[in-house]
């Protein structure tokens, strides 16, 4: 028995219910989950030939049995994380076998086919008290080996985090399959019990809160940051933060008291057109503050940046490469507009996307829709923005009078060299233009003149 969940799964539900999918869980998985595992143990208990019910719950590192789970509260699932994975060697050719009732008797918000056409039960509400929710059972994963896989690649040992669910926000290319405009938050001192029992417990050296957004609250951060001087628990981390609700009362310097290494912001351009376009809500002037305050407090800040926006011009790329030079980000994250199904976005360029769908043909960096260039001229642009920022740091770093390692300083002069050849070619790549849309083929004549 294979039931599967999470954002895809919630937007294509169909599509995973024919390759294989018994049960399909729609939006939040924690109450569904153990409602649906509720059938399974009754299925169990009665008369004659019992279905194998020995499975295992994926979640947040979690693995629970359908035994332990048979009539727990929603404890038993211990996860803070909605992406859910339960797979069982119950032994069904077809899932109303064991939906096998009318739509209003089953859990809200699932999908199963039934004589291999696909029903949805009604939608199910979020969950609004995230402080309800156990925090996810790390007694159940190999930490020995866990700590040693990441020490060994990146040299300390970091966890996941949440304190949100959801973005109230209207960024028109972002879907939203799970909580739709909808968004509810984990009290600070909720959170900040996770952080110390992950102290106690786990010694991360580090954490990243995976948020859409942290700390949309008015004085969210600041609430937090002084709930961790109470404890006294303080581990560095990493965020996703929007830049003009940075800029609200004294957030900025809450992070830092807070022990926020690093704040990853969505700047996606430094012209404010396509900031429009996206119906982004933010300024960039905004981008820039936010990024001068955070290093005036010691944070660090990273950028995502997305290039090939429909309306998108090489002036408006400039802009956002001027904006880099000019505020020398921590780090930098390049994408290329994207269109998700279920977004304003998606609907404006479907008919430009052909066959070409999600997931089987969205290569790094490539254009799935006829955007404002062609697919290599956003590669060979990702290259000369590489080029340029590596350069641009060390000599930065070098300039300050840190210590560089030698083979960085060596490939920064190698950047710096090549960056024209780079930019010429971009030029070049920028003349190439779109090769024809695909036309329908053409209805057949039936003789008569029109």
């Amino acid at each position: 028995m294979v039931i599967a969940a999470g954002a895809d799964m919630t937007d294509h539900p169909n599509l995973y219910l024919t390759h294989g999918a018994d049960v399909v869980i729609l939006g939040e998985g924690e109450e569904t989950l153990l409602e649906v595992l509720t059938i399974f143990s009754a299925k169990a208990l009665t008369p004659g030939p019992s279905p194998d019910l020995r499975c295992s719950i994926q979640s947040s590192g979690r693995r629970e049995t359908a035994d332990s789970a048979r009539g727990d509260s929603l404890s038993s699932l211990g996860t803070q994380d909605s992406s859910l994975l339960f797979s069982s060697s119950l032994d069904t050719q077809d899932s109303s076998l064991l939906f096998s009732s009318a739509l209003s008797s089953l859990p809200a918000g699932i999908a199963f086919l039934r004589g291999g056409v696909m029903e949805k039960t009604p939608p199910r509400p979020v969950i609004r008290d995230l402080d309800a929710l156990p925090f996810p059972a790390w007694d159940l994963v190999d930490l020995d080996r866990y700590k040693r896989v990441w020490r060994e690649h990146h040299g300390y040992f970091s966890v996941n985090m949440v304190t949100t669910r959801g973005c109230p926000f209207h960024c028109n290319w972002c879907a939203k399959p799970i909580w739709g405009q909808k968004y509810n938050v984990r009290t600070p001192q909720n959170v900040v019990a996770e952080m110390k029992w992950l102290h106690d417990h786990v010694q991360p050296d580090h954490l990243w809160f995976m948020d859409d957004i942290m700390g949309i609250q008015d004085t969210w951060i600041e609430q937090f940051a002084d709930e961790l001087d109470a404890q006294g628990v303080h581990i560095p981390f990493k965020s996703l933060n929007r830049v003009d609700l940075l800029l609200r009362g004294r957030t900025i310097p809450a992070l830092a008291r807070a022990g926020a290494e690093i704040v990853w912001v969505g700047a996606e351009s430094g012209s404010q057109k396509i900031l429009d376009a996206m119906d982004k809500g933010t300024r960039v002037a905004q981008v820039y503050e936010a990024a001068k305050q955070l290093h005036a407090h010691g944070v660090k800040v990273a950028f995502f940046l997305q290039f090939g926006y429909p309306g998108e011009a090489r002036a408006d790329i400039e802009a956002t490469l001027q904006m880099v030079r000019d505020l020398m980000p921590d780090d930098v994250g390049i994408s290329v507009s994207y269109p998700l199904p279920g977004t304003p976005f998606y609907e404006r360029v479907k008919l430009e996307l052909g066959e070409r769908a999600n997931w089987v043909d969205s290569e790094d960096l490539a254009m799935l829709y006829r955007g404002p260039f062609t697919t290599v001229f956003y590669r060979q642009l990702h290259t000369v923005i590489h080029k340029e920022y590596r350069a641009r740091k060390t000599w930065a770093a070098l300039r300050r009078g840190q210590r560089v390692n030698p083979r960085a300083i060596a490939s920064a002069a190698y950047h710096g060299l090549t960056l024209p050849f780079a930019r010429r070619r971009l030029d070049r790549l920028a003349q190439i233009p779109h090769p024809p849309l695909p036309t329908a083929p053409a209805a057949a004549s039936n003789g008569s003149a029109r």
